[in-house]
């Protein structure tokens, strides 16, 4: 086990270590206080690795310790034996040769250096900032952080993007640069995904085509509501998901959304596309397609790249929503109150190959987001 504490490697077996020296009732003292005797010190060696890929390593100043449960690799110990233990993720590297990471020049990026203190510890000096010195520098910084949340917690480089796009928003947030480093919480909490499937290059009119697709089975919304179906207008990306009670209301919602098309665009819609669930082949459904026209496309069985927008769009919709949900501290059951929320914000947001917001691409209107407040808060 690797321990950051320990001055000395400790060895609770005999197996592989060389006493240099018996033990002279010298005693060693663990993290929870209690001191135990060494029977000796020296080198140990271990073989680390599995099969083919087993590695000897030779440890210097190791002690041997019957009274240990499991070894401890003391991080100290490999540094002043010029070595290098580096943390990256879930994983641990040890090097034999610390000058390989000084030259590759990793350390040169480091927001942060420690030192050893007399008793082997390694510690941080700091020093407070100043009230003065914080209040000047929190304006900008507050400003885009506040934006960010308003906006259902829009990455850094969509929020410049944005507030370019509308009206609004502070000019100071279009300047905005990420810091290195930083990690909002509920915004990685929110988002787990597959890579996604390379994109078509295919250009499309306005309500030429339409993808839809339901998602759930979510916990109950204070309506009673567990789906949720979404039509997504290919060539502007403007966007409307709808909670519904069972999958047997998706006709209904569906036919209403076509309605509000036509009535924003004056543009009636030419294609669906959709993944042939049943919802979406019923009896009605299908003479209301011959009857405005419609041409329906359903995607190939599990082909979901096929229906790759329509569940790009449910997986972005539900990221915001539980990042939304996490940062207010609020119950799962208020889920469609905040899709309601980031339908409205992802609607006045950039998308990719516009150079205006989906909102005024739909309806040639420049959005307005200064009444806009972050999700959860008390009215």
């Amino acid at each position: 086990m690797l321990d950051s504490v320990a001055t000395n490697h400790m060895a609770a077996g005999c197996k592989g270590f060389t006493v240099q020296a018996a033990g002279s009732g010298a005693k060693v003292t663990l993290a929870n206080g209690d001191k135990v005797p060494t029977k000796g010190d020296g080198p140990v060696a271990l073989d680390v690795g599995k099969g083919n890929a087993k590695t000897r390593m030779v440890l210097a100043e190791a002690m041997l310790v019957p009274d240990l449960t499991t070894n401890l690799l003391s991080v100290r110990a490999v540094d002043r034996n010029s070595g290098a233990v580096v943390f990256v993720g879930d994983a641990c590297y040890i090097l034999s040769d610390g000058d390989d990471v000084r030259s590759s020049g990793v350390l040169d990026m480091a927001s942060v250096v420690g030192k050893v203190n007399v008793q082997e510890q390694y510690v941080l000096k700091v020093t407070p900032v100043k009230a003065s010195a914080n209040a000047a520098s929190t304006r900008i910084a507050g400003e885009v952080e506040l934006c960010h949340r308003r906006l259902n917690h829009l990455g850094i480089e969509n929020l410049t993007r944005a507030a370019k796009m509308v009206d609004g928003m502070p000019s100071s947030v279009a300047e905005a640069e990420r810091v290195v480093g930083t990690v909002r919480v509920p915004c990685v909490d929110g988002k787990m995904a597959q890579a996604p499937h390379p994109r078509s290059s295919t250009k499309t009119t306005k309500c030429e085509l339409v993808h839809t697709d339901v998602g759930g089975t979510l916990t109950e919304s204070l309506g009673g509501s567990i789906y949720f179906i979404t039509a997504l207008e290919d060539s502007t990306g403007f966007i409307t998901a709808t909670p519904i009670k069972s999958k047997g209301m998706a006709s209904q919602v569906l036919k209403a959304r076509f309605k509000q098309l036509d009535t924003l665009t004056g543009v009636h819609v030419m294609r669906v596309r959709h993944d042939g669930a049943k919802e979406y082949l019923t009896n009605d459904l299908k003479a209301w397609y011959e009857h405005k026209g419609i041409t329906s496309e359903m995607t190939a069985p599990y082909k979901v790249q096929q229906n790759e927008k329509a569940e790009n769009v449910n997986r972005t919709l539900m990221e915001r929503v539980r990042a939304a949900l996490l940062h207010a501290r609020a119950e799962e059951e208020l889920w469609a109150e905040a899709l309601a929320s980031v339908v409205n914000v992802l609607n006045r947001s950039p998308k990719a190959g516009l150079d205006v917001t989906p909102q005024e691409a739909l309806r040639g209107r420049r959005p307005n987001v200064s009444g806009f407040r972050v999700w959860g808060s008390r009215a």
